[in-house]
């Protein structure tokens, strides 16, 4: 059997070279255990810069039009930043690439896995990924997603899940294998910029009767939603995968904060082991509702310092930059007193 990778790649974001650099050789040495052989293909343009210097040609593909009738995607249909449809735009190329692999090549055992730059490895799920890889072309597939959720199943070889069957909506596109005739399909809806890539995969599986289907046993795992690296391209960013988030969130969501949850949402922020700038900025959202300013801009200073140090989605429309530009309204009788101090220049 032949792995064929590829990675969707960007170069600026320096912060994540190094897990990614460590993950394409963990997979590797489990190819090389099992026999199979390993390619790598980096995919690293268009990139943001590009996307910006070229803006008109890809506004020629732009298209706000509704879907048919009272569809539900269209309430995703939105216009995509330079970072998005830079992400579109190779993940495009990752299906153009394997379409003409797969013309071109004279084996039939090849499969092609597409990966984006923030999967990480944990040492904890390597027999796991190993044994995907063994019992793959065991069963039907036109797409395998190998980064969401586990599901508990009493039966011990359940490991691939209909994907239907469990989700309404998917949350990470960052693995997946996938068949070159899917390819195809994708390459020519994806001409059109109307949704990010993972609405316009949401919506291709739930208008199609593809075989879609999930790994049940934990592989490969999303650093963006797990809270290891900030959203490089979206405004805000739901860390689906950490539990301590999610507790997080629903206390936010609650009309009254008392002080027993604000003692516990510290207590989730303080066990988070990554400096994510979304733990910082849901614990500042808390303080301001629960009526401590003080602390919620301590919280919301510190996640934009490592929204920055951490090379995240810093735009005019970013969640925790506004977030943290409102919470000054509060300083303004302090700061028109400083001004009004202040002797005129002229």
């Amino acid at each position: 059997m032949n792995l064929i990778v590829y990675l969707i790649f960007s170069d600026k974001l320096k912060v994540r070279h190094g897990n990614i650099n460590a993950t394409m050789e963990v997979l590797k040495d489990i190819c090389d255990k099992n026999k199979t052989n390993f390619t790598l293909n980096i995919i690293n343009t268009p990139d943001s810069n590009e996307i910006n210097e070229n803006i008109g040609e890809y506004n020629k593909r732009v298209d706000y039009s509704k879907f048919p009738e009272d569809n539900e995607y269209n309430n995703y249909i939105t216009a995509l930043n330079c970072f998005q449809i830079s992400n579109n735009e190779k993940h495009r190329e990752a299906h153009k690439r394997i379409i003409e692999h797969s013309k071109n090549s004279v084996n039939n055992d090849n499969i092609y896995l597409v990966m984006e730059d923030d999967i990480v490895i944990s040492k904890l799920y390597l027999n796991n990924i190993n044994d995907l890889l063994i019992n793959i072309n065991n069963t039907n597939w036109d797409i395998i997603f190998a980064s969401l959720n586990t599901i508990n199943s009493n039966d011990s070889n359940n490991n691939f899940i209909n994907y239907k069957a469990v989700y309404k909506k998917l949350l990470s596109k960052s693995c997946y294998f996938i068949k070159p005739k899917i390819c195809e399909l994708l390459y020519e809806e994806m001409n059109t910029f109307k949704l990010k890539f993972r609405h316009l995969l949401c919506k291709f599986i739930n208008d199609n009767n593809n075989n879609i289907i999930f790994y049940n046993k934990n592989a490969f795992i999303e650093g963006s939603k797990l809270g290891l690296y900030p959203s490089s391209m979206n405004p805000s960013n739901y860390l689906f995968f950490n539990n301590n988030f999610i507790k997080m969130t629903k206390i936010c969501a609650e009309n009254d904060i008392t002080s027993e949850d604000v003692k516990n949402s510290a207590e989730y922020l303080k066990n988070n082991e990554f400096d994510s700038p979304d733990f910082y900025h849901i614990m500042s959202m808390i303080y301001r509702k629960y009526g401590d300013i003080y602390n919620a801009k301590m919280c919301s200073n510190y996640a934009l310092d490592s929204l920055k140090k951490n090379e995240g989605y810093l735009e005019k429309n970013s969640e925790i930059l506004n977030h943290a530009i409102e919470l000054y309204k509060y300083d303004q009788d302090a700061f028109i007193k400083e001004c009004k101090s202040i002797k005129p220049k002229y």
